[in-house]
């Protein structure tokens, strides 16, 4: 997985415990809240980071007799910072979000303004959930205020959008066919975007 996308997943999933800790709960004490905010710096602090940052397949023999495309992923909503856009291509809902990356990309894209354009070539035709995050500080992990609110612009194939959480791998694959694929993005802007 790309650096740091997991981790802005593992993010969203305590933000939902912790709401629906208040939902269930009205009366939740300061210690309490506290005790599930320990919790999920705890959570995010020990989530592996690192993903497979080449663009190549998981599994070279099957790439080789595999017919290849190209995807080119095209980005709006960029923030005016960013250094770079990191891509990650996940082949299956087994692999989503893990390290586990079909393709990945961190380090070529053309950012003009608002927009950004991502090539990644020789990928394998077929379907992918895509994930991707604006690199604002040029790190290469996605960032977070108190430990599991992003705070770096974020999206995902489909423009596909989750309430509390990542959306699911389902809602975010599309097909990559030969010779090219074309894919819009427009990015999403963090949660408490500017207060950070």
């Amino acid at each position: 997985m790309q650096p740091g996308l997991r981790l802005v997943m593992h993010g969203f999933a305590v933000v939902r415990l912790i709401v629906m800790s208040l939902i269930a709960r009205p009366r939740l004490t300061l210690s309490r809240l506290l005790w599930l905010l320990g919790l999920a710096v705890g959570v995010a602090a020990t989530q592996g980071v690192a993903w497979s940052q080449a663009a190549t397949p998981s599994d070279p023999a099957v790439a080789a007799e595999a017919p290849t495309a190209t995807l080119i992923i095209r980005l709006t909503n960029v923030p005016a910072q960013t250094q770079n856009v990191v891509v990650a291509l996940f082949s299956s809902e087994e692999t989503f979000l893990t390290e586990q990356t079909a393709y990945g990309s961190h380090d070529n894209a053309v950012i003009e303004g608002q927009t950004a354009t991502v090539v990644i070539e020789e990928v394998v035709a077929g379907a992918y959930g895509i994930v991707v995050f604006a690199d604002e500080d040029g790190d290469l992990h996605q960032s977070f205020a108190m430990g599991f609110f992003p705070i770096e612009h974020y999206g995902f194939g489909n423009n596909a959008k989750g309430l509390f959480g990542p959306p699911s791998f389902a809602d975010t694959v599309l097909t990559v066919s030969t010779p090219q694929t074309a894919v819009d993005i427009e990015l999403i802007a963090p949660p408490f975007d500017g207060l950070w």
